[in-house]
């Protein structure tokens, strides 16, 4: 299952990958989840990450502080998800053959979650 993350760092794989791992072997996914962010960063991932802070942190504060993050996260995704027009950049929640905003044709198209940058990358661009 591992192998699927190279083509998609989808939250789903990961947490399925996590939950085997516990299952396996009890408190593994506080380990596992934060390499695999690390290692297939991705926003879904990193919303993974704080809600197993929220949910597991050490601390009552913690715990609060990161279902805050957890929740503002989750509304930023929200805003990065929908369909915009490569025309015009109109956006909304319904993909539209036509555009309402320029009515081109076939330009509205699906706007995806925002993704990180690979390690690899970003090791390239600090030289």
């Amino acid at each position: 299952m591992q192998n699927a993350l190279k083509y998609s760092s989808d939250s789903r794989i990961i947490g399925a990958l996590v939950e085997l791992a516990e299952r396996d072997q009890p408190g593994a996914a506080q380990t596992l989840l934060p390499e695999l962010v690390r290692n297939y960063p991705s926003m879904d991932g990193l919303c993974e990450l704080v809600n197993a802070r929220a949910t597991n942190g050490r601390t009552a504060r913690e715990k609060k502080d990161f279902a805050l993050l957890a929740e503002l996260l989750s509304e930023l995704l929200g805003r990065a998800r929908g369909y915009h027009c490569t025309t015009c950049g109109f956006a909304g929640s319904a993909l539209h053959w036509q555009c309402p905003g320029c009515k081109s044709w076939g330009t509205v198209q699906k706007r995806l979650a925002i993704k990180l940058n690979r390690p690899a990358q970003l090791a390239a661009r600090s030289v």
